[in-house]
């Protein structure tokens, strides 16, 4: 690659990484489209080592309402394989609501990681960290895309009402550990030209 390709790279990878992380940190609305109280009107999460997804739905709800009924759940591809390898799920106990880290394993069952600080902030919203050396992330990944789903089944929801965010795609978020390096392929040097 020649000295002005590796530059203009370079660039373009500096220019746009600011961008990225920007973009990613943004609330993400959703419209009124789900039946239920997780109908979620957005989720913001904020970009750092400790992630925090807060999940904002357009109905109040309280813990008891939740207890086997609704659940939050974050989903996380860290392999980058099109595939989500952990998911956060966020439950209530009738008192209150707890939060575990799963690995999501291909050919394995599911095993619980850690479990998670939840919180809430109003009756809206529920909040949970997901740290990120938790995470078995591929050492040269320098992002990672989620996804935040809710599950809620009553009398009006008797097939569970499921509430995807974003709608369709996902989200790739930055790693705010890793800072994307451009690697520099050797070639042979330049055959000197003939003088005139």
């Amino acid at each position: 690659m020649t000295r002005l390709r590796w530059l203009a790279l370079l660039v373009l990878l500096l220019a746009s990484s600011p961008l990225l992380v920007r973009a990613a940190a943004q609330p993400f609305d959703d419209p009124n489209d789900t039946d239920g109280v997780l109908d979620v009107s957005q989720v913001r999460m904020s970009s750092s080592n400790s992630p925090v997804w807060r999940t904002i739905s357009f109905s109040k709800f309280r813990a008891f309402d939740m207890w086997d009924a609704g659940f939050v759940m974050v989903h996380i591809d860290g392999f980058g394989d099109g595939r989500f390898d952990h998911y956060a799920l966020l439950y209530s106990d009738g008192r209150g609501f707890h939060g575990d880290l799963y690995r999501d394993r291909k050919k394995k069952s599911d095993y619980r990681i850690a479990s998670l600080k939840v919180w809430r902030k109003d009756r809206s919203s529920i909040s949970v960290r997901i740290p990120l050396d938790k995470l078995h992330l591929g050492e040269d990944r320098i992002d990672y895309r989620w996804i935040v789903k809710t599950l809620f089944s009553s009398e009006n929801c008797r097939r569970v009402c499921i509430d995807r965010i974003p709608d369709t795609g996902v989200v790739t978020q930055l790693r705010p550990d890793v800072t994307p390096t451009p690697t520099v392929t050797p070639t042979d040097p330049p055959s000197p030209e003939p003088s005139p």
